[in-house]
């Protein structure tokens, strides 16, 4: 599974928006009747500076002459645990940079 993630980084004494690509790969270690149990990995790159070559612009576009911006990348590793008990999925992951609690149904 590859996912597309949003979050926030600080960066001195501002924040600036980031994001992650990740793929994450995991076994079932017990399946149970109503119940299972999978650990999983966590392995993809993150933005972690986003800098305008030739400055911010002051005519309120994010960098000078509308140009783009350009990001700059590190490794980005964690893992986490999933429980599943009958329809719900209670879990967690964490990796360097952040740590989020899952929590999911499934129809």
């Amino acid at each position: 599974r590859i996912t597309v993630q949003r979050y926030y980084t600080a960066g001195g004494y501002s924040r600036e928006k980031a994001w992650s690509l990740n793929a994450i790969l995991g076994y079932a270690i017990h399946e149970g009747a109503t119940w299972s149990i999978m650990p999983f990995g966590i392995l993809g790159a993150r933005s972690y500076k986003t800098t305008c070559p030739y400055g911010q612009s002051y005519l309120g576009y994010r960098c000078y002459a509308d140009t783009d911006p350009e990001s700059e990348f590190k490794l980005n590793a964690g893992g986490g645990l999933l429980i599943s008990v009958d329809r719900f999925s209670f879990g967690a992951r964490a990796t360097s940079e952040s740590t989020t609690v899952l929590v999911g149904f499934r129809f």
